[in-house]
């Protein structure tokens, strides 16, 4: 059962991949396509093809005698050889008025018949069809001697062609292959899926990180107001929302009170949130524990240290100007309760930055930035950093060194255990080693036995709910 599970686990991450690159199929599909239409428009070059059909005979037999097949067959190939003479083409083309004979002449005997028919293929009907009709002037000339005897009646008179042979339409083959490509490719998307070394679940944390799992947080479905669904406006998962599931919200605070114990327990008071790699939800996971803490009637100060790509601000929906901005507020010196903001709805405090810094490791090296940071300490029980991610950011290194602890956000199924073993590393290096990993967005495996997707609860909720327990 538990390897059945497993299966279905890491089916639903392939699926999730699929589904995030399906645009990448259909565009590859749909690119592909047009270039072979493109590539078979200027190789194309129409076929028009011309036939008529002789009937051979004997000379004063009458019609109701049999014939004899004998005297025909020798007479039929001799006929080929004529039609397919060069000196043949030399006089049509004479008689066309062209320097040479405008396309092919083939010769096809239907069989156990005294039927032979001439076909003409030229690259336009025109030349198709006038080419046949000087080909049956021209043919009398050269074979007299040979026939004989036998006698050439036109059986069938030249039919203009009015369609090339193939026709380039060719929907149904288009048809085919755009969904070879799109297929093929979702089938390669699946294959890397499965290849890359991503932590599917939260078994694979042991196994493939150097680190332990510090909680997890299992996937949440976003609510979206009918204006924000318009708008494409993404709606953030907050534990004070009434829409976000209790199952949810009690994780959070299980982390929190595991959290607060090791903090306590060591004196620690200023603790970093950080991920290897971005889109790994490690600002909604700082907020979320930030209004966890400050529900224990701690005074929590939340910093946005992402200072090239800061979002904090837009995320909690507040308009950071040069009064609220803690940059410009630690460049001048400002006490740090004159540039904190109180956001709507939520009980902790917050240090937003309102522009993106280009530089912030020459930022984070001023003497009054540091000071600044060292104040924040005097002004909260616990200090939250947002920080960068650990991957190319050097000013993560600043940030680790005001932290006294640190937390790696790790998303399921989305960066390759190498490079979050690597942000282990470099956070132990800046002796800021993680109490462990949170792994956040996980696709939970009772709801995968439930076939449910994002609600429910582990308290007695659902078919399978059982005691709480983390990680079982």
């Amino acid at each position: 059962m538990e390897n059945e599970t497993q299966r279905k686990l890491y089916a639903s991450c392939i699926l999730k991949d699929i589904k995030k690159d399906l645009w990448v199929a259909l565009s590859l599909a749909v690119s592909f396509v047009m270039l072979l239409y493109i590539a078979v428009t200027v190789v194309y070059r129409p076929n028009y093809t011309s036939s008529t059909t002789f009937v051979i005979s004997e000379r004063h037999k009458v019609l109701d005698e049999a014939l004899d097949m004998d005297k025909i067959q020798p007479m039929t190939d001799s006929f080929q050889s004529i039609m397919t003479n060069p000196m043949l083409k030399k006089r049509a083309a004479e008689h066309m008025g062209e320097k040479r004979f405008p396309g092919s002449v083939s010769v096809a005997v239907v069989p156990e018949t005294n039927l032979i028919t001439v076909s003409v293929h030229a690259k336009s009907p025109e030349m198709a069809f006038q080419g046949l009709k000087s080909i049956m002037e021209c043919y009398p000339e050269l074979g007299e001697k040979v026939l004989g005897d036998m006698v050439l009646d036109v059986f069938e008179t030249p039919v203009y062609p009015s369609e090339p042979d193939v026709d380039l339409r060719g929907g149904k083959a288009m048809l085919l292959c755009f969904l070879g490509v799109f297929f093929g490719t979702l089938l390669l998307i699946a294959l890397a899926s499965y290849m890359r070394e991503t932590v599917k679940s939260e078994k694979d944390v042991p196994i493939l990180l150097d680190t332990t799992l510090f909680g997890m947080l299992h996937h949440e479905r976003e609510y979206q107001s009918p204006v924000a669904w318009i708008r494409r406006k993404k709606q953030r998962i907050y534990i004070n929302d009434a829409y976000v599931s209790f199952g949810y919200k009690e994780r959070v605070k299980k982390i929190c009170t595991k959290l607060l114990y090791r903090m306590e327990k060591q004196g620690q008071q200023v603790v970093l949130i950080t991920s290897a790699e971005g889109g790994e939800g490690k600002s909604v996971v700082a907020m979320n524990l930030a209004q966890a803490i400050s529900q224990r009637s701690k005074n929590v100060l939340l910093i946005d240290g992402n200072l090239r790509n800061p979002g904090l601000a837009k995320c909690m929906h507040i308009s950071a100007g040069k009064k609220n901005d803690w940059c410009t507020g630690a460049s001048e010196q400002k006490n740090v309760k004159n540039v904190m903001v109180r956001p709507d709805g939520f009980s902790f405090n917050l240090l937003v930055c309102g522009r993106a810094i280009s530089h912030p490791v020459e930022f984070f090296r001023k003497e009054q930035v540091r000071s600044f940071l060292k104040d924040c300490r005097k002004n909260a029980d616990v200090v939250i950093i947002d920080g960068p991610c650990v991957n190319k950011r050097p000013d993560l290194e600043i940030l680790a060194k005001e932290a006294d602890v640190s937390l790696l956000v790790v998303k399921q199924n989305e960066t390759e255990a190498k490079y979050i073993n690597d942000a282990i590393d470099l956070l132990e290096s800046y002796e800021c080693r993680p109490l462990g990993c949170i792994y956040n967005d996980a696709i939970r495996q009772k709801e995968l036995l439930a076939s449910a997707y994002g609600y429910g609860s582990d308290y007695g909720y659902g078919k399978y709910a059982k005691n709480y327990d983390e990680g079982k």
